[in-house]
Parts: structure tokens; sequence; C-alpha cells
């Protein structure tokens, strides 16, 4: 009877351990589809302007943007806190413009969408904002 309680006890302490370590990730992250998308207005984590309005080079940082993989740390302010720096991007359909930010942390790139998630980027996103 003991060894029964016992085993009960690990196995519930056990279930909270694997519960509490299964976190939600961030939710999809929620941009304007490639073709509705006008123009990319970012500022860059060293401050300088750039502005985007040719199709390929929109589609690819778009791409950039979507494929990023949701994390376990979610976006609770209106911009990112907890880093040294960070850009901004400013995404342009008609009559509606979507922000994101990004950054680099502990040697990867992220970007954060305010209040919905974190997501980690494949590539550094300011390289590919700066190629001409």
């Amino acid at each position: 009877m003991r060894s029964a309680k016992i085993i009960l006890s690990l196995t519930f302490v056990f279930i909270l351990i694997v519960l509490t370590g299964c976190e939600r990730k961030a939710e999809p992250i929620d941009l304007p589809s490639i073709e509705n998308v006008k123009s990319i207005e970012a500022i860059t984590i060293e401050g300088d302007r750039v502005d985007i309005t040719e199709s390929g080079q929109i589609e690819t940082i778009m791409t950039a943007l979507i494929v990023a993989e949701p994390i376990q740390v979610k976006s609770v302010n209106d911009q990112p806190t907890n880093v040294d720096a960070y850009g901004t991007i400013n995404i342009n359909t008609v009559g509606e413009s979507t922000v994101v930010y990004y950054y680099d942390k502990n040697s990867k790139h992220y970007i954060e969408q305010p209040y919905r998630g974190i997501y980690e980027l494949k590539d550094n996103l300011e390289v590919i904002l700066l190629q001409e």
C-alpha cells in the first residue's frame, strides 16, 4: 500500500514537471500576404532608414519573416525589452501598416510582433534589408 502511494506521488510530480516544461509557443506570426505589400520601411539597428518598394526585395524580406519559428517566449510589450538595440520594420499595404521589430540576442536573430510572439529567424534580417 505504501509503495503504491509513493508511485502515485512520483507519477503526479512527473506529470507536473512535464506540463510546466511544455509551455505553449507564440501564436503564428500575423503578416499581410506578400502580394498585398506595397512597401516596407525599416529603421535598422544602427539607425539607418531603408525604404523598399521593389517587389523582389519585398518578397525576400517577407519570406524571411514568414518562415521564422515561434519560440516559447511571449511578447508582452509594445516594443522589445531586455535587448541592447533593435530595428523596426513597417510593412505597408493599402490603408494598413504592420509593425515588427528585429534584434540579435545570444548570437541568434529574432523578430517580435508586439503582444503576439517572438520568432527566431533563420537569417540575419539586417543583412537582407541592406542588400541592394
